[in-house]
């Protein structure tokens, strides 16, 4: 309950900033996008370091109707060495980054405990129902996953409720009028962070969509 309620204030932080869409607006380069979505991304500097970079995704809702999204599946840079960071990983990633934050960085210090938190939630949902043990298990050791082996696996992921809330690929909603924001956090070799995010986004109303926005 208490990680629950971590993530409730986390996620009202992020509402009050300035800028409702931070970063550079997507472009819609294939299917059918909903009208008055508007999506941008950035990069996030203040919690990238060496070898990680953050990439924040706010979808937002001009609209009167709930939006709902089915999927995200994301295009990897093919060179064998970027890693979508998940499972163990991702909560020790985020203690080792809060360290290093400075403690006026109020919005990244709430993002990253919000990371640990729903970390904390998703290593006891896999502890404590064996039914999703083998999904929790898959990224643990590892805790990455690469290439177009990573869909499946994420799918698998996504089946067992096993991604931490406000994760860009878990399935999620956009209230009318509001915005979704949502994170990735990719394991990058150094000097080679992604420029630009390519992503298919599939809807619950059955549209489908590509985007692509430079970071």
């Amino acid at each position: 309950m208490k990680a629950r309620s971590l993530l409730l204030l986390l996620a009202l932080v992020f509402a009050s900033c300035a800028s409702q869409q931070p970063g550079r607006y997507a472009d819609v380069v294939g299917g059918e996008h909903p009208k008055d979505v508007p999506i941008t991304a950035y990069r996030d500097g203040d919690l990238d370091s060496e070898n990680f970079s953050v990439l924040q995704v706010t979808f937002g809702n001009l609209t009167d109707e709930w939006i709902r999204v089915k999927e995200v599946v994301i295009n990897l840079p093919d060179n064998g060495k970027t890693y979508v960071v998940l499972g163990e990983d991702l909560s020790t990633w985020a203690r080792a980054t809060k360290e290093k934050v400075a403690i006026e960085q109020h919005n990244s210090q709430m993002f990253l405990a919000g990371v640990v938190a729903a970390g904390a939630v998703v290593a006891a949902a896999g502890k404590g129902d064996t039914s999703t043990l083998g999904v929790a298990t898959m990224y643990g050791a590892a805790g990455v996953l690469v290439g177009q082996d990573a869909i499946r696996q994420i799918r698998q992921l996504n089946r067992g409720g096993m991604l931490p809330e406000g994760h860009l690929l878990a399935p999620f909603a956009i209230p009318p009028g509001l915005v979704a924001r949502r994170w990735l956090v990719l394991q990058t070799p150094p000097k080679e962070r992604p420029k630009k995010l390519t992503m298919k986004v599939r809807y619950v109303d059955g549209r489908e969509a590509d985007y692509q926005a430079a970071l």
